[in-house]
């Protein structure tokens, strides 16, 4: 059962400077956000070919100008520039049906500058992106008097992550104002802070959202990191969000400054919410945590060793001696429950088979106790030169499906459509398909013939190959802490319509 937080409006406006009462986006959530537009003929949609399309289109905007859009979806290359908004005035960018206009692709999607700028962004869908589907680098609301702030009204942020930085989703600097409502944040990350929004900002504002499976190591959902930035939430639900360093980190909300809660805050525990600094709170639990300098201090007492690399996601760092041992059999002294697989030889080809997510009774997916029947599958990348750099992702097991099938040849898992393409690790996350080269990052535990077992990095068992929080079609696979798989029910596989016999 979840948590409701009381509302406090009566206790903020005696505390409250009158500068903030008389502000009354406050109150009302959604009052900011443009309406519908099937019938407004001040704004008629236009259809879109690709992403050049959308993106000239945009960039020929005139101050005042609202564009309506017909319903797209379209791939932005990794190398294309993001949709750059410098210094547009009062310009209005809504889809003609909200979520049905969707940005797939590497990268920023949508960046707005400049100290003129006044945005509203309404009814799109953002996905996939790799540096903030959204950021916000404008001077507007840098004092009381100053108006202007981004509006971000009925959109869907979708699987977006920063795996460098802050705010998988929205990034909005400092000295500026946003405004976001009635959005849905689902399975975002960041590497540091704000899996699905952070906020540098003077003013952030978050209205009517739901924030669901992001994570980060500081504010599953949202940070707030600068003492002098404002936070005010009001009428948001959040569920299954994740700090990376650790419960008292704010699984939901981390933040450091002004923040003001005027109810109706759904939450799993009051716990979710973290505070360290801040004025005139209401409704958020105060926690005290070691750094220091607040927020900023939390993410550079981990960051040197605890966190970004080695960590463990509770702030401990890992410890390299005998961690990839292996016996006389060659089998990992720190991994037990790869013991027990049926063996095959180094030079001995196993296969084809599938990988199926595992499932047992009492998981719980997608809020339903039923398995989803997915398997891991070769997703096309438009990154792909020559077959190298595809991502794996889920789909529903189909036996006749190539992009489905995969060999083992000793410590590499191989597609067995293209048998000289591996399973490799690029980074601390990303799971690709490259060309086998012997490489360290293209040894995996072993696939095991019968039984669930985990799929991890042969140099670092703490990993382990899972999806973001719970499992549905067309969701990346990527390498994740097995802890945080394990609390989403997606920690294991197993072989399926092996052909080996």
């Amino acid at each position: 059962m979840r948590l409701v937080t009381a509302s406090l409006v009566t206790l903020l406006v005696v505390l409250v400077s009158p500068a903030i009462v008389t502000s009354q986006s406050y109150f009302g959530p959604g009052s900011k956000c443009p309406r519908p537009t099937l019938d407004d003929r001040r704004c008629r949609c236009i259809p879109i070919r690709d992403y050049e399309d959308l993106r000239g289109a945009i960039l020929r905007m005139d101050d005042s100008e609202c564009k309506c859009f017909e319903p797209f979806s379209v791939v932005k290359a990794p190398s294309a520039p993001p949709i750059n908004m410098d210094n547009m005035r009062r310009v209005t960018t809504k889809c003609q049906e909200f979520g049905r206009c969707e940005i797939n692709g590497q990268g920023m999607h949508f960046l707005i500058s400049g100290d003129r700028s006044e945005v509203t962004i309404s009814g799109f869908r953002f996905v996939g992106a790799t540096e903030s589907a959204v950021v916000v680098m404008t001077s507007t609301g840098s004092s009381p008097q100053d108006e202007r702030e981004q509006l971000f009204c009925d959109n869907e942020f979708i699987n977006n992550e920063n795996n460098s930085h802050d705010g998988g989703a929205i990034k909005v600097g400092a000295r500026s104002r946003a405004y976001v409502a009635n959005s849905l944040f689902q399975q975002n990350s960041a590497a540091r802070m704000g899996g699905a929004i952070s906020g540098e900002a003077s003013m952030l504002q978050v209205l009517d959202s739901t924030f669901t499976a992001n994570v980060a190591a500081l504010g599953g959902a949202i940070s707030s990191n600068k003492p002098e930035a404002v936070l005010v939430l009001a009428d948001n639900e959040f569920d299954g969000n994740v700090a990376g360093l650790g419960q008292a980190y704010g699984p939901a909300v981390a933040a450091n400054g002004q923040v003001q809660d005027f109810g109706n805050n759904k939450v799993s525990s009051p716990k979710d919410f973290m505070c360290l600094s801040c004025k005139l709170i209401a409704g958020v639990r105060p926690v005290e945590v070691e750094g220091g300098n607040g927020v900023q201090g939390v993410i550079e007492n981990f960051s040197a060793g605890g966190y970004d690399n080695r960590g463990d996601g509770n702030g401990e760092e890992y410890k390299d001696e005998d961690d990839y041992d292996e016996d006389e059999n060659g089998n990992y002294k720190r991994n037990p429950e790869f013991n027990d697989y049926d063996r095959y030889a180094d030079n001995h080809w196993w296969g084809p088979f599938h990988l199926k997510l595992y499932f047992e009774k009492g998981y719980q997916w997608q809020g339903q106790y039923k398995d989803m029947n997915l398997c891991m599958k070769t997703k096309y990348s438009p990154r792909r030169v020559e077959g190298k750099g595809d991502p794996l992702a889920l789909d529903r097991c189909d036996e006749d499906e190539g992009d489905q099938r995969f060999f083992a040849y000793g410590r590499s898992i191989r597609l067995d459509d293209d048998r000289d393409l591996c399973l490799t690790h690029v980074d601390d996350r990303a799971i690709e398909l490259h060309r086998c080269d012997g490489s360290i990052s293209q040894e995996w535990d072993r696939v095991q013939k019968e039984g669930k077992f985990r799929i991890s990095p042969a140099t670092d068992h703490r990993r382990c190959a899972t999806n973001h929080h719970h499992p549905r079609k067309e969701e990346r696979i990527y390498l994740d802490w097995c802890h945080l798989a394990e609390d989403g029910d997606t920690l294991y596989w197993i072989v399926r319509w092996n052909e080996s016999g």
